[in-house]
């Protein structure tokens, strides 16, 4: 959508915002040169004492100015862009009728559900030899081939030993459908130490 015809949008479906801000940096840029090269000039037609104060604090001022600007715009640039991703990232999601239509499952990213409970997936650095202690969370496979692609979610975590629920000094081992009565000490717990 060109220029003038986004001033016309009234669904606001096309935002100029990030195309002129540039213009409105550059534009700002020059008007406080000239100000701060005014209002030196001014100080120095005043007087001794007011050149020397228009000398050295006029510049202070304008490169403190000049650098706020700075930080605002970039401030209003970044947001425009958030705003233009989220906008191209909606347009590419399909919705879940699409999605059922074409036979695919639509993954929400509101949660993560487990044997267990609904968790949160973090990334944990184990040592070579110790258990992850982690939970059974379901391996996500949150990287889609295209983004236009849905996530794929595996159906079950795979076998292994995991942290028990609700015994921080014991691993129980998952079979890949459900907790087995099998429990160990975890690897540097108080009780193994």
């Amino acid at each position: 959508m060109g220029f003038f015809r986004s001033l016309y949008d009234f669904g606001f479906t096309s935002l100029i915002a990030s195309k002129i801000i540039r213009f409105v940096y550059g534009l700002s840029v020059v008007l406080y040169t000239i100000g701060a090269v005014l209002a030196i000039i001014a100080g120095i037609q005043q007087g001794s004492s007011s050149a020397i104060v228009a000398i050295i604090v006029v510049p202070i001022g304008y490169l403190w100015g000049l650098i706020w600007l700075r930080i605002i715009m970039e401030f209003l640039i970044v947001f425009f862009r958030i705003g233009d991703d989220i906008h191209g990232m909606r347009a590419r999601t399909p919705t879940p009728a699409a999605a059922a239509a074409d036979g695919r499952a639509v993954v929400t990213p509101a949660a993560v559900v487990t044997p267990a409970a609904v968790v949160v997936a973090t990334t944990e650095i184990v040592p070579a030899g110790v258990a992850p202690a982690v939970t059974p969370a379901e391996v996500v496979t949150a990287t889609a081939a295209t983004a236009s692609e849905p996530a794929k979610v595996a159906a079950t975590p795979p076998a292994g030993w995991y942290d028990a629920p609700g015994d921080a000094t014991q691993i129980r081992y998952w079979d890949g459908n459900a907790w087995t009565t099998q429990y160990r000490p975890k690897q540097g717990s108080p009780a193994n130490s």
